[in-house]
């Protein structure tokens, strides 16, 4: 299985890394770090990948020396939902996210809106934290079920 993870946040990135290749060490994966970056090598690359991991507020830009990566884009991954819908591409979507809301809509109404307007992608959401183990279990059990072709 191949995974494309999009995270802008490296100590982020750097556990739901560190669990993928703890728990599946056999999969391989890529990070994206940025709106443009993801959105490029999902555009480009998406018959790649069985799954990705998606973060929902992201910057613009990848960070560099001498970029801060722009203004973060609350519902980014949002977009990235709608680029897949309207390009037919039906890769598997978990957002993964440390926020509790998002401009204004807590997760679990934004949970109910994406499973309606994006039903081929979408399969869930994990509340991730830095201080908790049960983001992994819920992880693991998207992963596995994915793995196995439900929906």
């Amino acid at each position: 299985m191949n995974i494309l993870i999009v995270e802008d946040e490296s100590e982020k990135a750097s556990s739901v890394i560190r669990f993928i290749e703890q728990s599946f060490p056999s999969y391989s994966y890529t990070l994206k770090e940025s709106f443009n970056s993801a959105f490029r090598e999902i555009k480009v690359n998406y018959q790649q990948y069985d799954l990705i991991l998606l973060d929902m507020t992201m910057t613009t830009f990848d960070k560099t020396t001498d970029e801060d990566g722009g203004t973060p884009q609350i519902l980014a991954g949002c977009n990235i939902l709608e680029s897949m819908k309207l390009r037919r591409i039906l890769t598997p979507v978990v957002v993964v996210s440390m926020y509790e809301s998002f401009d204004g809509k807590k997760m679990n109404e934004l949970h109910n809106e994406l499973l309606i307007k994006y039903p081929l992608n979408y399969r869930g959401h994990v509340k991730f934290a830095y201080n908790k183990r049960d983001w992994q279990l819920e992880l693991n059990n998207y992963i596995k079920s994915i793995e196995n072709g439900a929906s």
